[in-house]
């Protein structure tokens, strides 16, 4: 990684973050000698906004998921209390519409429908967008969901008074374009909420597995209120539910025709431009201390694997250049039995496997939500003198504070 400073256009100066080359985090690969198409990865502070964001997204086309299999994980447990203050907008009035952008709005518009509220839709990325690839995921849609493409859902579909988009404006490529294609989905009086991850702890951690191909920005908190300010809606609601591993955000919003900036939020700017620049100093210290925590246990212990074949894992050793280190991955979708990391070549094995090995320590890449559940699973081997850590800093049993 290096950095460089940088000036934009109106003369300030910026840093980008050049983390070189990197790989699709979704290519596994079949055989060992297969490679992964790799991409510059650089990421830069946004001086309109006021967040980090991937300088040059990487081609839709490349990350576009090759398998049937690949799917992602969004935190769920706060979407009873999130539907009941949808419905509180519009006084509990069971004959107001509701819609989805995508499948990632299925189980929210499930739970609505449960309560009554049976006006639904949801986009339809072959009917509405002209998508045939099967495979394709939000990183195809908001490439051609535009204010055409709106028009025409909105003339089929009419108009909505809640328009539901969770976990999906941090893929956009173009943010205004994205949020004002939304505004033609919704009454002259409807709602959009927003669900999206607070990237804030992450960096204020080093914690480089937030950098992801397919995040295009990472807001913070005071960053997403700039950009609805900016982009003409007013927050009716706001709420920030704790998770393990991000916080999730929820923006309910409705147009506002005023672009006038809320001088408390201009304000934080300075101080998430400084969590922005302390990210670099502190991966950098991060990166240092792990590979030489790993270099000395492998030296004295041998082999060591990495539990969750995703984009953390991935992220976690080639951000951090730990390829060298592990051994294997643990993974128990059947899909992924036998294939490699797209980075290292590193294989993916069953957690049975590890009956067999001499590994002594496995880091936890997954999610942290489900940590406690799957270190009960490791029981047998940790009564066998293995040891078990986390690879996100500020979670339990993290692997710097364990080895």
């Amino acid at each position: 990684m290096n950095l460089k400073k940088v000036k934009n256009k109106t003369n300030e100066e910026n840093t980008n973050i050049n983390f070189g080359l990197q790989p699709i985090s979704n290519r596994f690969l079949k055989n060992k000698t297969d490679k992964s198409p790799h991409f510059l990865l650089e990421v830069s502070w946004n001086n309109v906004i006021g967040c980090p964001q991937i300088l040059n997204p990487w081609p839709v086309d490349e990350i576009r998921p090759q398998f049937d299999w690949i799917t992602c994980f969004e935190p769920e447990d706060h979407l009873d209390d999130l539907c009941n203050i949808i419905l509180d907008l519009k006084g509990q009035d069971p004959e107001i519409t509701v819609a989805g952008y995508s499948f990632k709005d299925k189980t929210t518009l499930d739970r609505l429908y449960k309560l009554g509220y049976k006006k639904q839709w949801i986009i339809d990325p072959k009917n509405d967008l002209s998508i045939v690839d099967p495979l394709s995921n939000v990183e195809t849609f908001q490439s051609v969901f535009n204010k055409i493409s709106a028009n025409k859902i909105s003339k089929k579909n009419g108009k909505v008074d809640i328009f539901i988009v969770r976990h999906v404006i941090e893929h956009a490529y173009d943010l205004s374009e994205f949020i004002n294609s939304l505004k033609l989905l919704i009454k002259e009086d409807g709602y959009i909420v927003f669900e999206l991850p607070d990237c804030e702890q992450a960096f204020m951690n080093g914690d480089c597995t937030a950098i992801w191909e397919e995040h295009t920005y990472y807001f913070f908190e005071s960053s997403f209120k700039r950009c609805m300010i900016q982009n003409d809606l007013e927050i009716v609601f706001w709420k920030k539910w704790k998770y393990p591993l991000e916080n999730c955000i929820v923006a309910i919003v409705r147009e506002k025709f005023s672009n006038k900036v809320c001088k408390k939020f201009s304000k934080q700017i300075n101080h998430d431009y400084i969590i922005y620049n302390n990210f670099v100093k502190i991966f950098e210290k991060r990166k240092v201390n792990i590979k030489t925590k790993l270099k000395k246990y492998t030296q004295k212990n041998g082999k060591v694997c990495i539990l969750g074949a995703g984009h953390l894992t991935i992220a976690f050793i080639s951000l951090l250049e730990v390829t060298e280190f592990i051994d294997f991955v643990i993974d128990d979708n059947d899909n992924k039995s036998g294939y490699f990391l797209p980075t290292g070549v590193i294989p993916i094995k069953k957690t049975e496997y590890l009956k067999t090995s001499d590994t002594k320590l496995c880091l936890l890449g997954a999610n942290p939500q489900h940590h406690e559940k799957i270190k009960k699973n490791l029981n047998t081997f940790k009564n066998n003198g293995g040891v078990v850590c986390s690879i996100f800093p500020n979670t339990k049993d993290y692997l710097e504070d364990i080895i």
